[in-house]
């Protein structure tokens, strides 16, 4: 992927060159692993939900319940730290992109949904 990051360059004394500096490839980079997480945590409740739905005995909905709050906490701690750590911080040496938090809104609006569906 090929992006032209100087559209979010604010200072002409901090470009958008310091990709070559990264020490880990940024597969491994921890910040994108942990979005890899709680992608992967959604798609294994997706899993158990149709489980739920298909079988729905008490044991089944009380582990997707406790697996839902714990998800839930993971990504609004993630949101937090995000919005009242690293964008600002980081927001001072280039422009953060919208479409990077703006996503955040819907999740946490779909994140109430849900917990209000399961009785939480």
């Amino acid at each position: 992927m090929t992006e032209d990051f100087i559209k979010y360059q604010i200072d002409p004394n901090f470009p958008p060159d310091k990709a070559g500096k990264w020490k880990t490839p940024p597969e491994e980079d921890t910040w994108v692993l942990s979005h890899h997480s709680l992608r992967g945590e959604l798609e294994e409740i997706q899993k158990a939900l149709s489980h739920v739905v298909s079988d729905p005995v008490a044991w089944k909905i009380t582990a997707l319940n406790s697996m839902w709050k714990y998800h839930r906490n993971h990504v609004l701690a993630h949101h937090k730290a995000e919005e009242e750590i690293m964008q600002p911080m980081l927001s001072t040496r280039f422009r953060y992109p919208e479409k990077a938090s703006n996503g955040h809104k819907d999740l946490e609006k779909d994140c109430r949904g849900v917990t209000e569906a399961s009785g939480g």
